[in-house]
């Protein structure tokens, strides 16, 4: 007897899941697939990360560099049976002038991961591989435990390693070179060992 065809889940599906209440959900090849937690390290490091670029995600008013879209924890639809979960992203406005309720149909021009203890091999791997595939020109990889940015710019089809910064340094990031960044102001303090 044959096996019957695993029926695939799909992007409406996940979204309905999520706006249901669990944010955690990602959609891999037509599976279904729970995040780690993050921890406040993991989520102070997002949401600072997406405040500081705030300047870029402003109207273009001639004041400040504007023209990009930046959000945080926000779901990219690849296909029909797949979505994940990008922790910090940003659009050029240029190629998306207008964000669509749910799911954003094309590849962010920027994608910054912060790693998840239980997830680290799923933002240094998978995700690293599938941005690639897709074309992201940019990527940012966050450990916040060790208040650590790398950043990576897509040439041809590879990585390349473009910098990376500790905690303790000043730093203009690309594709974000305008501003200069603290980068301790990114991350909880270290704790003091007892």
């Amino acid at each position: 007897m044959a096996t019957p065809a695993r029926r695939l889940a799909t992007v409406e599906e996940l979204l309905k899941r999520v706006q249901a209440g669990e944010p955690y959900l990602e959609l891999w090849d037509g599976e279904l697939v729970q995040q780690a937690m993050s921890r406040p390290s993991h989520s102070r490091a997002a949401l600072r990360i997406g405040s500081v670029f705030g300047p870029y995600d402003e109207e273009q008013d001639g004041e400040g560099p504007g023209g990009w879209w930046i959000f945080v924890e926000i779901h990219w639809r690849i296909h029909s049976a797949q979505a994940v979960v990008v922790d910090v992203a940003g659009w050029r406005r240029s190629r998306l002038p207008e964000p669509p309720d749910g799911a954003i149909p094309i590849p962010p021009d920027w994608a910054c991961e912060v790693l998840t203890p239980g997830d680290t091999a799923r933002d240094l791997v998978d995700k690293a591989a599938l941005y690639a595939k897709e074309g992201v020109p940019w990527y940012w990889i966050v450990d916040a435990e060790e208040g650590v940015i790398e950043c990576r710019q897509l040439v041809g089809a590879h990585w390349q390693v473009q910098g990376t910064w500790k905690r303790g340094q000043v730093a203009r990031i690309p594709p974000f070179e305008g501003l200069e960044i603290a980068l301790d102001q990114l991350f909880l303090p270290r704790r003091k060992l007892t």
